[in-house]
């Protein structure tokens, strides 16, 4: 990967991410952010048989298509960041590419549409 885009992931909170939204703050919904977009989110569940588990996902289509799952849960923070960074880390640097600070660029194709991934 060139020193222009590292592959730095960072965690946010989604009501400091999304303040617009008027969500209650919750530092146990997160935002992982990639060169200033949200490219996943891990949450803390708080109800259910899975209570205290967190559930990860990648919410960035045009990547989390590249894998099966694109989503689970984790028995905490600290595992639901290893699943999402693991898979991260096998994104091709041609795709990571078009990710530039705050906005994705999309693929095109030889007719000049945007392509899928």
């Amino acid at each position: 990967m060139s020193a222009e885009a590292p592959r730095t992931l960072t965690l946010r909170p989604v009501h400091e991410q999304w303040p617009a939204a008027g969500w209650p703050p919750d530092e146990n919904d997160l935002s992982v952010i990639y060169r200033g977009v949200s490219v996943a989110r891990i949450t803390r569940i708080g109800n259910g048989q899975a209570a205290g588990e967190w559930s990860w996902s990648i919410t960035w289509t045009e990547i989390a298509l590249r894998f099966m799952p694109s989503h689970g849960r984790a028995s905490s923070r600290d595992d639901a960041v290893q699943e999402i960074g693991s898979r991260f880390s096998t994104v091709p640097d041609e795709i990571l590419a078009r990710v530039k600070v705050g906005r994705v660029i999309p693929a095109r194709t030889d007719d000049g549409n945007a392509s899928p991934a």
